[in-house]
C-alpha cells in the first residue's frame, strides 16, 4: 500500500515492519504519527503532522481549533522502538497546561503521554 504525503489512517493493528515497508518513506529513521484522542484514530506515514488530519473520519479534523484540542502528534523511531512527541500539534496542549518546557512542540505531560501511548498502541506494535 502506498502513502500520500498525508499518510493512511490505520484500520487493523500493524507492526514496526509493515510501516517500513510502506513507501514513500519520508524519514529514513522514523515514521510520523498523529492520534485523535476523541476518536482515537491513528494516521501514519505523513510527510508533515497537520496534512494527517485529513485523512481523520471527524470532518471537523481539518480545522485549526478542532486540531489543536484533540488531535497530537509524534515521531516513532524504527530501531529505538521509541516516541518522541514532538510537532506543532502539540503546541497548544503544553501552552494551556504551562508544560513548554525547553521545546513547546515536545509533550512533556507523562500522564498525557501514558493516554496517547495507549491508544497507539491499539493500532501500532512495537
Amino acid at each position: 500500500m502506498d502513502i500520500d504525503s498525508r499518510g493512511i489512517l490505520l484500520t487493523k493493528q500493524v507492526d514496526l515492519d509493515w510501516l517500513k515497508q510502506q513507501e514513500p518513506q519520508f524519514f529514513q529513521e522514523y515514521i510520523k504519527f498523529i492520534i485523535d484522542i476523541n476518536s482515537r484514530e491513528v494516521c501514519v506515514g505523513m510527510k508533515v503532522h497537520r496534512d494527517g488530519c485529513s485523512m481523520l473520519s471527524n470532518p471537523r479534523a481539518t480545522k485549526v481549533e478542532y486540531i489543536d484540542n484533540s488531535v497530537y502528534g509524534g515521531n516513532l523511531f524504527y530501531e529505538a522502538s521509541s516516541v518522541v512527541w514532538e510537532s506543532g500539534l502539540n503546541m497548544r496542549y503544553n501552552i494551556k497546561n504551562k508544560t513548554l518546557g525547553k521545546n513547546p512542540r515536545i509533550l512533556v505531560d507523562e500522564k498525557f503521554i501514558e493516554q496517547l501511548e495507549g491508544i497507539l498502541r491499539m493500532w501500532v506494535e512495537f
